[in-house]
């Protein structure tokens, strides 16, 4: 416990640590080659969060875009917000190159 002036009177608080990890991996419907990342349905909740806590951010994107591309107004996280990015975009797999467990499954969940 550690005590902290708040209103002017000392209380007794728990400082609880940020959790840094060294990578992040997160996924995204959009992004672009600057880092910039557009988040679908229930991974806006979480997604911006976790890939700002780690040091390096590998984002799995729908669809990879150029810079420019993305209206400002709907990035949820910015590319300033990383100190790094790695970039993976996903490929419809086919029967020569799949895996056996996704052969037969559709790429992107309804």
């Amino acid at each position: 416990m550690q005590r902290f002036l708040v209103d002017g009177e000392e209380r007794d608080f728990v400082l609880e640590e940020a959790i840094r990890t060294d990578f992040a991996l997160v996924h995204a419907l959009r992004g672009d080659r600057l880092g910039n990342l557009v988040f679908e349905k229930s991974a806006r909740n979480f997604s911006p969060v976790a890939a700002m806590a780690g040091r390096v951010c590998i984002a799995q994107v729908e669809e990879l875009v150029e810079p420019g591309e993305l209206d400002p107004d709907s990035v949820h996280l910015p590319g300033s917000s990383s100190t790094g990015s790695s970039w993976s975009a996903p490929t419809s797999p086919s029967p020569s190159n799949a895996a056996p467990y996704e052969r037969g499954r559709p790429h992107r969940w309804p």
